[in-house]
């Protein structure tokens, strides 16, 4: 992986949850996340939800009011409103893409930067970082780490379980001969101690 590109860490928990959204969603569905930046070019997301909106098949807008009342709830909550910078929607089953009307609404984002996803029922996504105080940068490429940390215990767990449940084919061998129609002899066509005619 290049030393210059910017990644976004998400704990399989969080992506699935995002993930659950989309599918039960019959619709388009918008959310929003919370980011925090753990080194250069390197990003956390810790949370995926929902904010009011009208949904449709092909289109979706957050209502301006909903994500007033989540930046409000995360303030009554003692959580910083800056960490809000992930949006996020689904294309339902189409293409995951940035569209006219997803980059319209990038545009309009009031912050310093926002990563924005899209992604659809199959998996697929897109995902981008915009910057916009000092110099307005556009389309960053972002790659996902999806973070996924196995407990040590449940580690040696699994391996004792596999030591003792777990083991390979002893290897033995087999030999067939058969007539082949066209040939005066009989071919080998595998060998070993058992013998099979």
């Amino acid at each position: 992986m290049k030393s210059d590109a910017v990644l976004l860490h998400v704990p399989v928990g969080v992506w699935q949850k995002m993930i659950a959204y989309v599918t039960i969603c019959s619709t388009e569905i918008n959310g929003f996340g919370l980011v925090d930046v753990i080194g250069p070019n390197e990003f956390a997301l810790s949370d995926v939800f929902i904010t009011d909106q009208v949904a449709a098949a092909a289109k979706v807008e957050w209502t301006e009011l909903g994500l007033a009342l989540c930046i409000t709830d995360l303030i009554n909550r003692g959580d910083d409103p800056r960490r809000l910078r992930f949006q996020w929607h689904s294309h339902v089953n189409m293409q995951a893409f940035f569209s006219d009307i997803d980059t319209g609404g990038i545009e309009k984002w009031s912050g310093d930067w926002l990563i924005s996803l899209v992604v659809n029922k199959h998996g697929e996504y897109e995902v981008r970082l915009d910057m916009f105080k000092s110099l307005r940068i556009r389309n960053i490429p972002v790659t996902i780490v999806f973070d996924n940390p196995i407990d040590p215990d449940l580690i040696a767990q699994c391996q004792a379980d596999i030591a003792q449940h777990v083991s390979q084919p002893k290897p033995h061998k087999i030999k067939v001969t058969r007539y082949v129609p066209g040939f005066t002899d009989f071919l080998d066509i595998a060998t070993g101690d058992d013998q099979y005619a």
